[in-house]
């Protein structure tokens, strides 16, 4: 760790991108200050933290050194939006793993999971997928798991649509895959079904589901 020298001032670089020694600061702590407020930032973005102290001679990108990563406050989407998961930590049948302010929800009582999958067989843009899985019998018959997207602004207003590609990894099995729309992110929230799809294509295929004009935002 370094210590806060008061007499210089310190450059800070925040962005999700290593700086170069010819980044320029976002911002510049004034010497015998510990602190700033930093303002512009984007919602629902990962910035990691760089710092540099302004001494003479440092022109090289070994000069910055990393500090802190953290995501700002997620935001409603008003407009467009995609996720490829490509860039979302991967995780396992134990790890349940989701893009941030993505929400996952889990109500199989016996074996149901989803996570972000590294692969090179199943994965549309390379290196990873979202896998789901649950359990087919009489006991979990009305229990889901669900991938939720970030909430959207005027979602009811009859101009959006979703459009996804899906594969199975079993043309035999029931994979029963519901699309919906929720006014929340857990089990008791509202959620209302917009079509069911039985999926037995072991290939991707690309769906685009229309969500029509409701009260609902």
């Amino acid at each position: 760790n370094l210590s806060q020298p008061f007499n210089v001032p310190i450059e800070v670089y925040l962005g999700d991108q290593v700086p170069t020694a010819t980044s320029v600061a976002t911002a510049t702590i004034p010497a015998g200050t510990t602190n700033l407020p930093v303002t512009g930032l984007l919602p629902s973005k990962n910035y990691n933290v760089y710092f540099r102290y302004t001494c003479a001679g440092t022109t090289s990108a070994e000069d910055w050194r990393e500090s802190e990563s953290f995501y700002t406050l997620c935001d409603v989407f008003a407009g467009n939006f995609s996720e490829n998961f490509d860039t979302t930590p991967t995780g396992s049948t134990s790890n349940n793993t989701f893009p941030y302010c993505w929400n996952y929800l889990d109500e199989i009582s016996s074996t149901g999971y989803g996570f972000v999958e590294a692969t090179t067989t199943n994965a549309l843009s390379k290196p990873n997928a979202y896998k789901l899985y649950r359990t087919n019998n009489a006991n979990n018959e009305d229990q889901n798991v669900v991938l939720i997207s970030p909430e959207t602004l005027d979602l009811g207003n009859g101009t959006k649509q979703l459009r996804f590609s899906v594969k199975a990894t079993s043309a035999t099995a029931n994979n029963k895959l519901e699309i919906v729309t929720s006014d929340g992110v857990t089990s008791t929230d509202n959620f209302t079904v917009l079509t069911t799809l039985s999926i037995s294509n072991t290939a991707y295929k690309e769906y685009i589901i229309p969500i029509a004009a409701t009260s609902d935002d």
